[in-house]
Order: C-alpha cells, then structure tokens, then sequence
C-alpha cells in the first residue's frame, strides 16, 4: 500500500498539481459552498474523516491554495482541528465566526501555508521555468502554467532565490 508522503510526492509530479484528486485519494470530501465573505475554507470533522468546505465565490486560483492550505491543516495539524478551523482571507482562524479554534495558532497557518506552496508549487519546476526567462517572469504565464495566483509565486520565487543564494 502506498503511503502518504508517496501518494503525495505523486500529485508533486505534474503540473498543474491536481490537489483536488489528491484530497480525494486521501478520502477527504471537498465542498463549495457560500461562506461568509471574509472565509476562504473551513476544515471539519465529516463521519471518520476531514471535509473541507471552499468559499464558492473564490477565484479558482484561490480555491486551489484554499485547498492545499486545509489539507497542510489535516496532514499536520488533525489533532488540533476539534470542532473545525475556519481560515480567513489572510489564512488566519478568523475569530469572527464558528470555526474559530483557539489551538490553531499563527505558526501552524504559516506551516499549512508553507505546504500549500510547497505541494502546489514544486521547487525543481519553478527554478527550471525561472531560468528559462531570459530577463523578467512572465508572471501571467507562470500562474496560469501552475493554476496558482501571481503574488504566491513571487513569494515562492523570493523563497527560492534566498535558498539558492545561500547555498
């Protein structure tokens, strides 16, 4: 039976990176429905797994790292879901409304951020397309390559830069 971080690495592979099939492969439900304005997903216990809810409204590029977002919430922090955690536009637990969860803290929606980026936005890909400008990115080329928003690449990109800087 394969893994976890192998069934993961396997979605890692192709772009666009398919995080809805990889929910469901984790036999996580996945939903659009309206939310409040402010939210952009909720996470919450569903029978023996995880739903997770995305605010319809949402571009689909923002649904898709709404998405990888919750599931770095249910891969990492599952123990501390309880009731549910509601993320909002910033990808806070938005004390504003019912999933608000006060076990979820700042660094754990920086870690569920971080593996959003990091699974919808594989490092060896983005360096290759990097390279292959000649001069400036063509950002709008490169989000819609990676069905993700221009400003979460350049920040990956940023990532990148310091880590190849420092090696």
């Amino acid at each position: 039976m394969i893994g976890v971080d192998q069934l993961i690495e396997s979605y890692r592979s192709k772009l666009a990176v398919d995080a809805y099939g990889l929910a469901k492969a984790l036999d996580l439900e996945v939903v659009e429905s309206e939310l409040e304005p402010n939210i952009s997903g909720v996470i919450e216990p569903s029978g023996s797994s995880f739903r997770i809810t995305l605010n319809k409204e949402d571009h689909k590029f923002r649904k898709r790292f709404t998405l990888a977002h919750e599931l770095g919430h249910w891969l990492y922090h599952s123990h501390l879901i309880g009731a549910g955690v509601g993320d909002n536009r910033l990808y806070y637990s938005s004390d504003t409304e019912r999933f608000y969860n006060t076990s979820i803290r700042r660094r754990h929606e920086n870690q569920a951020n971080a593996f959003a980026a990091w699974l919808l936005i594989p490092d060896g890909l983005l360096e290759k397309d990097l390279c292959s400008f000649r001069g400036k990115p063509d950002w709008s080329y490169l989000s819609n390559r990676y069905q993700i928003s221009k400003a979460a690449l350049k920040i990956k990109a940023r990532h990148l830069g310091r880590r190849m800087s420092s090696q």
